[in-house]
């Protein structure tokens, strides 16, 4: 008898617990206008990307006082490790690419500039 009343007590427990599954992940989303620096030949210069909405894996990326350099780029995100990777679009064997985590808020981008003078790079979004 107490055996099947210490049954009823515990399912009566877990009838009244919250069940909760887990919530999905929203989509990685990094559609805005960015700006930051970028550190070359040890000399910080501003970095500026834009991804617009209706072409979310592409970014304009520009580099320098005023926008020097520019350079139309591809965007990727690995949603499982966060990391944001921008090749731009003329670059051969992997050059002029940039590296790096999405901030747990989806608001910032830090890293690394690969195969270049350039060591590395921060990006906040503006917009």
């Amino acid at each position: 008898m107490k055996i099947h009343l210490a049954c009823i007590a515990l399912l009566a427990v877990a009838a009244c617990s919250p069940n909760k599954a887990p919530t999905p992940a929203a989509p990685i989303s990094l559609v805005g206008k960015w700006a930051g620096t970028i550190t070359c030949y040890k000399i910080e210069s501003p970095l500026q990307m834009t991804i617009d909405a209706a072409k979310p894996g592409e970014a304009v990326m520009s580099k320098g006082q005023g926008s020097v350099v520019s350079w139309p780029a591809t965007v990727a995100v690995n949603a499982a490790t966060r990391m944001v990777t921008v090749t731009s679009a003329g670059a051969a064997d992997g050059a002029e690419r940039i590296e790096g985590p999405l901030s747990e808020d989806g608001d910032m981008i830090s890293g690394a500039m690969d195969k270049q003078l350039c060591t590395n790079f921060t990006l906040k979004r503006t917009s």
